[in-house]
């Protein structure tokens, strides 16, 4: 996969969660997401010039 514009400039994540089932969640109007791990978010940003963010 080659490298488009939004991979080439730095990035902050400003927001993301890291879910585990080491601290469970209660379900908010039905709804509980499923687990994401940082090696889950590692995958997710791969390839992005990732300069910081905010867990």
């Amino acid at each position: 996969m080659g490298m488009n514009k939004i991979t080439r400039l730095p990035i902050f994540d400003c927001h993301f969660h890291i879910i585990s089932k080491n601290y469970p969640l209660e379900s908010n109007n039905g709804y509980l997401p499923d687990e994401f791990s940082i090696n889950d978010y590692y995958e997710r940003v791969y390839g992005y010039t990732l300069k910081g963010g905010a867990v």
